[in-house]
């Protein structure tokens, strides 16, 4: 794939023609520009987030001490 950064990942994404937003009850293409606000915010909050008690299946894990 290449991908090596968010600008990259970003392009991937958006080549693949398949990201959609819902308008007027309509699904329409998502500009490039929307997918890139969007990532980057998610971007930010895993920067924020404590990743070495990430779980990789996306279910929520609590960590008991």
């Amino acid at each position: 794939m290449g991908i090596k950064t968010i600008s990259d990942l970003t392009k991937w994404i958006y080549g693949l023609e398949m990201m959609r937003k819902h308008e007027k009850g309509e699904r329409i293409p998502l500009k490039y520009s929307s997918l890139s606000t969007e990532i980057d915010k998610i971007w930010a909050v895993i920067q924020k987030e404590d990743t070495e008690h990430i779980d990789p299946y996306g279910y929520d894990v609590t960590i008991i001490h």
